[in-house]
């Protein structure tokens, strides 16, 4: 049924279990079904392979879901160009000035791979160590201008 109203142009927002999208719960915008691929938009990724994977991903790992018509403007094509503009805007406000800090935590300051306790550490920070802060969002610092690289910004201080 959701593959039929993608095919349709309709929308699909899924709420994930366990798998790719998510270790336990999580909502994904499915937009689009295209070269045997879905198009989704993930509020808490940008990664390819969340964004853009199999239907039987998708399907096996979508615990329920409802389907949304979107609003009908003068066409398809202005309403996504409206919502690639908001999520381009989106994303201009959720990042700053880069500035410097250093770590406070004698014993260390744990650097993962996503903005949470649950993603996995790529390493240790020793105290004193100073970082490149590139963005900021709620409570969590990339420190990497190129890799998913972040900290928790409470065991920072800015220099």
């Amino acid at each position: 049924m959701a593959l039929k109203a993608l095919k349709a142009g309709k929308l699909v927002i899924a709420c994930m279990g366990p798998g790719i999208w998510t270790r336990g719960g999580h909502f994904i915008l499915a937009r689009e079904y295209k070269g045997g691929k879905v198009h989704i938009n993930d509020p808490a990724s940008s990664a390819t392979g969340r964004a853009l994977n199999t239907w039987n991903n998708f399907q096996n790992e979508a615990k329920y879901y409802w389907i949304i018509t979107p609003p009908k403007g003068k066409n398809q094509k202005e309403t996504k160009k409206t919502a690639t503009k908001t999520k381009k805007q989106t994303k201009k406000t959720t990042k700053a000035k880069t500035y410097k800090a250093k770590v406070t935590p004698k014993v260390g300051l744990n650097v993962r791979k996503g903005r949470g306790t649950k993603y996995a550490k790529v390493k240790t920070l020793k105290q004193g160590t100073a970082v490149t802060v590139y963005e900021t969002k709620g409570n969590w610092c990339k420190i990497h201008k190129t890799k998913n690289w972040f900290v928790h910004k409470k065991y920072l201080r800015k220099v």
